[in-house]
């Protein structure tokens, strides 16, 4: 499937979900919502915890698609320490803010400023380590992802869906397991396309 239609549905999947906690009122960050077979919408209360917990689980590969990943540092030695303990595959794909422009217009619509980053450096702490590989990408994301063995039958998704000039803290969490492998098959591509156009991180 062409990578413009699957960011398509992504895009469409994303409103569908909008649509969804306007219409649920109670929507909290202690509630979880069931909406087909292998697919949860959620609102993490202990997003670094939820994370961590679910990067134990893997065990052949994790993959983060993310902004300038700050979160991530709270995560290092344990990425680290999977990575190496187990052999786990780590591809970290973050966005290029030491671009000028591209930085811009991620705090418009993320509606932050990063902590006044405005480089990656925060990551050279992996690039030690074999078992990372980092990139970059330079469009804008309208998701994040957390993957975990994601071409194995007991592969997992997590999205976060980006709205425009909300906090991180209220985006929603997509859950989708091989249970719903249509669905999971739309993200796993969209994970892999934009990995494959990713540009390898070469620190200074």
């Amino acid at each position: 499937m062409p990578s413009e239609i699957i960011a398509a549905i992504i895009a469409a999947i994303a409103i569908i979900v909008a649509a969804f906690i306007t219409k649920n009122k109670s929507w909290n960050s202690n509630k979880q919502f069931k909406i087909s077979n292998g697919i949860t919408i959620k609102k993490s209360a202990n997003f670094v915890g939820e994370i961590n917990e679910l990067f134990y689980k893997a065990q052949q590969e994790i993959i983060i698609i993310g902004g300038a990943m700050l979160r991530m540092t709270a995560s290092d030695s344990i990425l680290n320490n999977i990575s190496k303990n187990k052999n786990v595959k780590v591809r970290l794909l973050a966005l290029n803010i030491e671009k000028e422009e591209i930085l811009i217009a991620y705090n418009k619509l993320t509606n932050k400023h990063e902590g006044g980053t405005v480089n990656l450096n925060h990551l050279k702490r992996f690039k030690s380590n074999s078992n990372i590989e980092i990139r970059t990408y330079e469009i804008l994301p309208t998701a994040y992802f957390i993957a975990i063995d994601i071409n194995t039958p007991n592969g997992f998704i997590k999205a976060a869906h980006i709205f425009s000039g909300g906090s991180d803290i209220d985006y929603p969490n997509i859950e989708i397991s091989r249970s719903n492998e249509e669905w999971y098959e739309i993200y796993r591509h969209q994970i892999e396309n934009l990995w494959g156009e990713g540009t390898l991180w070469e620190p200074d």
